[in-house]
């Protein structure tokens, strides 16, 4: 590669599990500030050297021959929904008038979504951002998974990488000390022992509550007396009570 093309730049990365409705605007001001951060820099080392300029540039600070390094903010959306909010500037306005939307700004934010991206595009990333990015977009295919977390180029993440997924996928994922790598194998396992776990848990609490509903009824307590007091000893809702009363699960 020439060296006149290669590009020197700051890339900014903005995780969001929920949707933004005001990106557009957050990612400007971001992108504004870091510009900022950089003429005011470029101030401080023109007054160091007291090398002060022309007028012009004594009182912008930044000098005519001066540049900026290009600042790029990916907001990359880990939420397994599709992306509702604005993509640009103008999505967030209600202005229809094509003459007059030419003479405001516009500022599109660079979303990445997982879920609308190919294999081919997502495994362009070579580092373990594109390792993260196919998880998500298979995290509801439970098949795709299981073959993730025995292929070579996917089971073995960056331990940062690692505790990213178990946040952003919804499990408890505790790297032993030490490990600067996550095998995701161990992980899924980890995952469904819990997911096992929780499950015990929850037959256990239902069949506490069917056996007070059953006592009760026994005894010849009026339905709506079981009903209350299920519902203060569980900390349930009537609605989940009812069912319950039902013999169902809530």
């Amino acid at each position: 590669m020439a060296d006149d093309d290669m590009v020197y730049m700051l890339l900014g990365i903005e995780n969001q599990r929920e949707v933004h409705y005001a990106m557009p605007v957050k990612t400007m001001l971001y992108d504004a500030m870091e510009y900022v951060s950089q003429i005011q820099e470029a101030a401080r080392a023109h007054s160091k050297a007291k090398n002060y300029g022309s007028g012009a540039e004594f009182l912008s600070g930044f000098h005519k021959d001066d540049r900026l390094l290009p600042v790029i903010t990916l907001v990359i959306y880990w939420g397994d929904g599709e992306w509702m909010g604005p993509r640009c500037l103008h999505d967030m306005m209600n202005i229809k008038n094509k003459t007059a939307l030419r003479f405001i700004s516009n500022y599109e934010i660079n979303l990445i979504i997982p879920n609308e991206l190919n294999d081919e595009e997502i495994e362009k990333f070579s580092s373990d951002l594109g390792k993260a990015l196919m998880y998500i977009k298979n995290m509801r295919n439970p098949s795709e998974i299981k073959k993730m977390i025995t292929d070579d180029r996917y089971r073995s993440l960056e331990s940062e990488t690692g505790i990213l997924l178990s946040e952003v996928m919804n499990f408890e994922y505790h790297l032993p000390k030490r490990e600067e790598v996550t095998d995701m194998c161990y992980a899924f396992e980890v995952l469904v022992k819990e997911a096992a776990e929780e499950a015990a848990i929850k037959a256990s609490w239902e069949a506490a509550i069917l056996t007070t509903i059953e006592t009760c009824r026994e005894f010849d307590m009026a339905e709506a007396d079981i009903e209350r007091k299920i519902m203060g000893k569980f900390e349930i809702s009537e609605e989940e009570a009812r069912e319950y009363m039902l013999g169902k699960s809530a």
